[in-house]
């Protein structure tokens, strides 16, 4: 019933949506002032209007992101359209991405615009980026490559820190709650004259719900801008992150001899009660950007540092071969980027670019290894009529390992009445392999395979948007052709290898849209049917969504009280034999109640926050279980 209940909410959305709005529209909205409209860069690394987007995509704004109730980036994003999670336990562990039923590996992180990802394992974990040092997030749900590249194959999530400048303001978080969770933050800003900045602090300590699942982890960032003249600037920023956290593994064991699972009785037991890792993240970054004439320009520079060691101990069951094993990791990611863009006679806008990158990995598992890549890009961006946007863009990249990619893309979105835009889109994408796949050493049952092809993709998009007397309505259609998919295969008896054999078909559908319940309650709903076939075998892929439904309500109530409310119904491909288990399907809801207050020299909010309000079991990820219902108290100070 209560999969009928949110899945009704949903379709009852889009036809209030579409109802007319003589009949339907009974609420009566104050009229807002005209807003410049907004824009978004991450999908052609220039500004364009959110109507002139020719790629299904979605906007988390500040404001967004306080309503959500979340603590991490993973967190908020997880709750919209075309986006899931494998999520390997609590707050302690890793989540690794999906959009539209894609690999973590074939999406790329970026931070203001600067690849993140991991050359080792070639996915970022999200759920270690504390919001306190977001102002926006900008997910492309869809290929990016001709823009960025490689590991753009599936989606591009660029996740945007808080902007320098302003007035002087101090803000300070705190808060407490179950499983022993301590969580504190210092966001500060200052403006001298051409010189401003932005920094901040974050703490969080955790018990966690399980044996062996604790976390103590620290995030600082500090930005600063310089206008040099007033048609330059530079930008200075640093941001470091620091993980120290238990690793549970799973909630049962493996029997070797019958090649079943034997789960624990208590799920909070852990397999594993003595491994741990620890994580040490630095990146440093400098742009400048100028104008030239009728050019702007950015040169833009960043250096990543990564180091990551995990402990294996001997009482772990997988450890067939009798004794603790220390892996550590040292990669550093170096990369230089121009990027240039013009604006014709004709209205038109030219972007281009270069950047070269590399890679070097120092491993106690893969070894000692380098890489380069160097790559030109173009977009080119034109209004053949009013209402009217088409972009054409190609990227070459030249990567020292796998030899030379070519991707192209076109997308053009036209407006067919006010208010209604439809767009289509093509594109191919890809994913390098990265250095586990390439250099995994050869200890008798694995090996990596250095002839490894990249993954390549075709994606297919069409999609509305409608807007009405403030309501919104988007409806995305996408098909998706991948071939050379990476996957680890046996290749000789009891001998596994990652091979280029799989090719897989997904379609699907996405439909989002947010309206005013009443005057003082605001609803957003969205929801995601994905159907990925393996193209060898015709059957589906297992353990991704089916279907997805998120459903998130905003009540602002007397006295500055807000209440924040969201659900959310995952039903994933699973063997038949697994029909009825928790990773099968599940729902959960979450709930948030603030209260603003003021003082003499400050402002402030107070909060209770709940997570798995219904206290189900879950498990999002087979065999490794969610935490029941847990709560938050805290309190934010401006000053």
């Amino acid at each position: 019933m209560r999969k009928l209940f949110i899945v009704g909410l949903c379709l009852a959305g889009a036809a209030l949506f579409l109802a007319d709005s003589a009949s339907a529209q009974e609420i009566t909205v104050s009229p807002q002032p005209p807003k410049e409209e907004e824009t978004i860069v991450t999908g052609s690394k220039v500004a364009i209007p959110l109507s002139s987007a020719v790629q299904a995509f979605t906007i988390i704004s500040s404001e967004d992101l306080e309503r959500s109730g979340g603590r991490t980036v993973a967190e908020v994003i997880e709750k919209t359209a075309g986006i899931s999670f494998a999520n390997y336990g609590d707050r302690s562990q890793s989540k690794t991405i999906s959009i539209r039923a894609s690999s973590s590996e074939q999406v790329l992180v970026l931070i203001d615009g600067r690849r993140v990802s991991d050359p080792v394992s070639g996915f970022y974990d999200l759920s270690t980026i504390p919001l306190d040092s977001i102002e926006r997030i900008e997910i492309v749900r869809g290929t990016g490559s001709a823009v960025y590249g490689a590991d753009a194959m599936a989606g591009v999530i660029n996740i945007i820190t808080k902007k320098t400048g302003g007035k002087k303001l101090l803000t300070l978080n705190a808060s407490s709650g179950s499983y022993g969770t301590l969580l504190s933050s210092l966001t500060f800003y200052q403006k001298y004259s051409a010189l401003s900045m932005v920094g901040s602090a974050v703490r969080e300590e955790s018990d966690g719900f399980r044996e062996n699942a604790f976390l103590d982890s620290k995030d600082y960032m500090f930005k600063v801008d310089a206008a040099v003249t007033d048609k330059s600037a530079l930008n200075l920023s640093y941001d470091q992150f620091e993980k120290y956290a238990g690793s549970p593994g799973l909630a049962g064991v493996y029997d070797f001899f019958t090649g079943g699972f034997v789960e624990y009785k208590d799920s909070q037991k852990a397999s594993s009660p003595d491994n741990w890792s620890k994580e040490l993240k630095r990146r440093s970054a400098l742009d400048y950007r100028f104008e030239a004439g009728p050019f702007n320009f950015m040169v833009k520079s960043y250096y990543n540092d990564y180091e990551y060691r995990y402990w294996q101990d001997a009482s772990d069951p997988s450890v067939w071969w009798g004794y603790g094993k220390l892996s550590k990791h040292l990669d550093t990611e170096k990369a230089g980027e121009v990027v240039g863009d013009i604006k014709t006679f004709n209205g038109a806008h030219i972007m281009f670019g270069y950047e070269t990158i590399l890679d070097d990995v120092d491993s106690s598992d893969v070894g000692k290894h380098d890489a380069t890549r160097s790559s030109v890009y173009s977009q080119y961006i034109t209004k053949p009529s009013q209402g009217s946007t088409m972009v054409f863009g190609a990227r070459y990249d030249d990567h020292s390992v796998y030899g030379a990619e070519f991707s192209p893309k076109f997308g053009w979105s036209f407006e067919t009445e006010p208010g209604k835009t439809f767009h289509i889109s093509a594109g191919k994408g890809y994913r390098a392999p990265n250095f586990s796949d390439l250099y995994w050493p050869n200890d008798g049952m694995t090996a990596g395979n250095e002839n490894l092809k990249p993954e390549e993709m075709v994606e297919y998009e069409a999609g509305l948007t409608r807007t009405s007397d403030g309501r919104k309505l988007e409806l995305n259609v996408f098909y998706r052709v991948a071939d050379n998919l990476i996957l680890w295969s046996e290749t000789s008896p009891w001998f596994w290898q990652p091979v280029n054999i799989a090719g897989a078909e997904i379609q699907g559908a996405e439909m989002q849209t947010s309206f005013q319940l009443s005057s003082v309650i605001k609803a957003d709903v969205n929801y995601t049917f994905t159907e990925p076939t393996d193209r060898d075998t015709g059957e589906h892929i297992m353990y991704k969504p089916k279907h997805t439904v998120n459903l998130l309500l905003t009540a602002e109530m007397p006295m500055e009280i807000r209440l924040f409310a969201d659900a959310r119904w995952v039903d994933n491909y699973v063997p038949v034999s697994e029909n009825g288990e928790l990773w099968a399907d599940y729902i959960t809801v979450n709930a948030k109640l603030a209260k603003k207050f003021a003082m003499a020299n400050a402002k402030g909010e107070v909060f209770v926050s709940v997570e798995n309000l219904l206290d189900d079991e879950i498990m999002n990820k087979k065999e490794y279980p969610m935490p029941g219902r847990n709560f938050l108290f805290g309190v934010q100070l401006e000053f």
